[in-house]
């Protein structure tokens, strides 16, 4: 097979056949994102245990163990919250993976649209202030749709949740948001997950809210 032919190295200017690794590997080192060196550190594994401890069950899906931790607001764009417990989210590696891979395309802390001034779409972890927030802020005659008060009237306030229930609450969801689009009256929304909080608020033009806890502060996005 045929060799490439040698070029030289625009760094350290050897000749070479493909990439110079050497070159590369030192630009990467010195280069290397401040959130990667971050998850290196033992400060951020004894946070990082202490949360899977507290929260064994995957907070998107509800079933599967969780065994990765996700910030939910980007390390390296909020620093100052890399150990605040209310901007991490306890995932399997499944939902982090399509959450990771969601966010890519669709960064939950900027508003592409123009919101709806009576629109909002609340987000958080459970006990934040989610349902406070959105009974002070919306009129009594809201339409609302809120995930963990449909579920506690079908039976099952807490999780983990039987696959077959999460299905009936997220294909109701999905009928809220379609019915919801198209009325001219208040709308307000309670989703845990912040990725899918943002497609909601996208699709219905509303504002987005998220709550952190334990110090029940609010972030309002629009």
């Amino acid at each position: 097979m045929p060799q490439s032919a040698r070029r030289r190295c625009t760094r350290c200017g050897q000749l070479v056949r493909g990439r110079c690794y050497e070159c590369e590997s030192k630009w990467n080192r010195e280069h290397r994102p401040e959130d990667t060196k971050f998850y290196q550190r033992a400060a951020w594994r004894r946070f990082r245990s202490a949360v899977l401890a507290e929260r064994p069950l995957c907070q998107h899906c509800g079933t599967a163990p969780a065994n990765e931790v996700h910030h939910v607001r980007r390390l390296r764009d909020h620093l100052e919250l890399a150990y605040d417990w209310g901007n991490v989210e306890a995932l399997c590696k499944a939902c982090h993976s399509e959450l990771t891979r969601q966010e890519r395309f669709n960064r939950p802390d900027r508003i592409t649209w123009q919101p709806v001034s009576d629109r909002w779409v609340v987000c958080g972890a459970p006990g934040s202030g989610k349902t406070t927030w959105l009974q002070n802020n919306m009129t009594t005659d809201a339409v609302t749709w809120d995930m963990d008060a449909r579920a506690a009237e079908l039976g099952y306030p807490n999780y983990p949740r039987p696959h077959s229930v999460m299905r009936q609450l997220l294909r109701e969801r999905d009928d809220f948001v379609t019915r919801a689009s198209h009325l001219r009256q208040p709308i307000g929304a309670i989703v845990s997950a912040t990725n899918v909080a943002y497609n909601v608020a996208r699709k219905l033009r509303a504002g987005l809210v998220w709550c952190r806890w334990p110090e029940k502060e609010v972030t309002q996005l629009s």
